[in-house]
């Protein structure tokens, strides 16, 4: 017989079973990749259930097991992007966690994959990333400077140079609005409208 799951049954009943960390590591990261996969099955009821996603990660980020952290920073960045980057009122926390997750690990691993998340997450924000982290993006800018310039690892210096190269790009955006050009053609024979 098939037992059939509503999709708060499914959704809740892993995020507790990722939450609770009673599996070994490696159970837990292939967890976090099935709640990845979730995530995107939901599709447009995804945002009802996001917070069950979203906390489930960020409590995974702080699990002393770095395969844990690795796995959960890459889950947040496919929840974020199938979110489309809306991710509300939490967006600041999330970027503080990601921000600490790149500056203060130890794990190679856990350093490249919140870099690649914050990559991630500045691209879908565009240009509403200044309007929505005003308050960490000072901080975040610093630690990928700092971690572009000291860290040993050359993947992590590299996906530290590809966000701030989306900072810059955003930056520009902000300061240098490109002007739209418009012509106007008018018909010779008609007298041309009032504007």
């Amino acid at each position: 017989m098939v037992q059939c799951f509503l999709p708060w049954q499914a959704v809740g009943g892993l995020t507790r079973e990722f939450s609770v960390g009673r599996r070994t590591p490696e159970d837990r990261a292939k967890l976090a990749e099935t709640l990845s996969r979730a995530a995107r099955r939901l599709g447009p009821l995804l945002p009802h259930y996001k917070d069950h996603f979203i906390n489930a990660f960020l409590a995974g980020v702080r699990d002393p097991e770095w395969l844990v952290r690795a796995a959960s920073l890459s889950a947040l960045g496919d929840v974020c992007k199938e979110l489309r980057f809306s991710l509300g009122p939490i967006v600041q926390e999330v970027f503080s966690v990601l921000n600490l997750a790149v500056v203060q690990d130890s794990s190679v691993e856990v350093r490249r994959a919140a870099v690649l998340v914050v990559t991630m997450l500045l691209q879908g924000l565009g240009g509403d990333a200044l309007k929505v982290l005003r308050e960490v993006l000072r901080e975040l800018y610093r630690g990928l400077r700092r971690l572009e310039a000291t860290d040993a690892d050359p993947v992590v210096r590299l996906h530290a140079q590809l966000a701030l190269q989306e900072v810059d790009a955003i930056m520009r955006r902000f300061l240098l609005p490109s002007a739209g050009l418009t012509k106007r053609i008018y018909v010779m024979d008609a007298p041309p409208p009032a504007l």
